[in-house]
This record gives C-alpha cells, structure tokens and sequence, in this order.
C-alpha cells in the first residue's frame, strides 16, 4: 500500500498561469506540489489543532481554486489556439483538394482527417499538449475536491470535540 502513496500521494507538475491575450506558449510557469498527508490531522482530538487546520484549509482551497481556474483558462486556451490551427490549416488544404459540386459539402469528420494526414506531426503535438493540460486539470480539479471535503471533516471534528468536551 505505501507504493501507491509514493506514486500517487505527492504530486509534482507546472501549470501554466493563465494571463489575458498571451499565447499559451508565451504563459508563465509555475511549479506546483501537493502532498496528500496535508489532508490528515495528526491529533483529531485537539480543539486547537482542528481550529488551526480550519484556517489553513480555507487558504489552500483559495490557492489552489485559483490554480483550478486557471488551468480551466489555459486549457480554454489551448483548445481556441488548436482550432484556429485548424481552420487555417483547412484553407491550405482545401486549395489542393479536387473542388465538390454546389450540392456536396465536406463533413467536419472529412476536413479533420485531411488535417491530421497532411499535418500529421503538428496534429499529435496539439493533441498531446491537450491531453497533458486535461490531465493536470484533472489532478488539480481532484486536490481542491480532497481540500473541500476535508474542511467538512475538520467542521465535523471540531463538532466531535466541542460535544466530547462538553459530555466530560
């Protein structure tokens, strides 16, 4: 069981910090760590412990709800940057393609395969830079889930302990 909490117990990445009208591959890095064990308390038993760790949690829901958005944006980003790619690469290939009649359109399907063969290299460069920033989105979406449900815990332990000292 430790090996999974080596594994997937500390994550380690670089988001990109989203910034209005820069191109994604002009936006700043930033690296970002998160430790799993920050989402235990030691001593559940003391009132004092659980109210510290109920003022921290607040700000690293804050911090890293902004990474949350942030990588949201980036992607958002990304995503616009890979169709406009897209449609300009469409224009270059529609030139050497053999005209249709008035009647006849080209699917969406048909002008994306057109642009994957021709472009093929720069295709899997755009889909992978989109699968890498999905991933992180996701990583990040689940640390501020884990950050939430911990501060309902902390409010249920603290409860626990107000009660427990009451009832002594």
């Amino acid at each position: 069981m430790e090996d999974i909490y080596e594994s997937f117990g500390v994550i380690r990445e670089t988001f990109k910090l989203f910034k209005e009208n820069t191109s994604y591959d002009n936006l700043p890095t930033n690296p970002v760590v998160f430790n799993s064990k920050e989402l235990e308390l030691e001593n559940y038993t003391n009132l004092r412990d659980v109210m510290k760790e109920m003022n921290e949690v607040s700000r690293k829901l804050f911090i890293y709800g902004m990474i949350y958005e942030s990588q949201n944006r980036v992607l958002q980003l990304l995503e616009d940057e890979f169709g406009m790619w897209q449609a300009k690469k469409y224009f270059e290939i529609n030139a050497l393609l053999p005209p249709l009649s008035k009647s006849e359109k080209r699917t969406e399907k048909e002008k994306e395969n057109f642009i994957k063969v021709h472009f093929e290299k720069d295709h899997k460069q755009y889909s992978d830079l989109l699968s890498v920033e999905k991933y992180k989105l996701g990583i990040i979406k689940r640390v501020v889930s884990g950050l939430e449900n911990y501060g309902f815990k902390l409010h249920s332990l603290k409860d626990y302990n107000i009660a427990a000292s009451r009832s002594v």
